[in-house]
């Protein structure tokens, strides 16, 4: 009866201190959750939009052409539709074979033509000032964050046009190569703006304030 009893009895030292344990524990934990929660939802915000853009990008050459092309078929212009199919018909030719040949025609010009540099940075300023502007009037920041950084390249190789002559005598390729890299940046199939950022930009950036805060705390 007596073992009954305490086992029974709520007042016992052992049933008080297995109280005072809960206790702690169910206090802990949530505080632990929450620091937990908060550490992890930087990570979660970053991580979120790179898992969307991902799910729209290119992962081979393949499926980069095969987007290229499903564009040429779609273009969502009547008007430039309507003369894709005249020239298909003249030349007898198809839409996707016409663009290869002009992109073909296009590379060669940028290696061999006088009007090399223009042409290398109107593809590097078209679509991205056009987008850019787009991207001002959105709400959310990721696009402006992949413009930005777009932007912090094409500057960076226009301050490395001014050596292009010198460049040019032993990579002659480079307005090519130049037109090229801008493309990745840009392309909403690529985003290399954005892959730059995660691999070169923030990773520089963060060892660089590290040095400026090491400087400044020592001064």
């Amino acid at each position: 009866m007596a073992a009954v009893s305490a086992r029974s009895n709520p007042t016992t030292p052992g049933a008080a201190s297995a109280r005072k344990s809960t206790s702690k524990v169910s206090a802990v934990k949530p505080a632990d959750a929450a620091a937990a929660a908060a550490a992890a939802a930087p990570a979660a915000a970053a991580a979120a939009p790179a898992a969307a853009d991902a799910a729209g990008e290119a992962q081979s050459f393949a499926e980069l052409r095969e987007s290229f092309e499903k564009g040429l078929y779609n273009t969502g212009n009547p008007i430039l539709e309507q003369q894709i199919v005249k020239a298909e018909q003249a030349t007898g030719a198809k839409r996707e074979h016409m663009a290869y040949g002009v992109l073909g025609v296009l590379g060669v010009y940028l290696i061999f033509g006088s009007l090399a540099q223009l042409v290398c940075n109107l593809i590097g300023f078209g679509y991205p000032a056009h987008m850019s502007v787009k991207a001002v009037r959105t709400e959310g920041k990721d696009d402006d964050t992949q413009w930005l950084i777009y932007w912090t390249v094409f500057a960076f190789f226009s301050l490395l046009d001014f050596f292009a002559e010198g460049i040019m005598s032993f990579f002659p390729i480079y307005w090519l190569a130049k037109a090229l890299f801008l493309l990745y940046c840009a392309l909403p199939q690529t985003r290399g703006a954005i892959k730059l950022y995660a691999k070169v930009v923030e990773p520089a950036m963060l060892k660089l304030d590290a040095v400026i805060e090491k400087y400044t705390k020592s001064a």
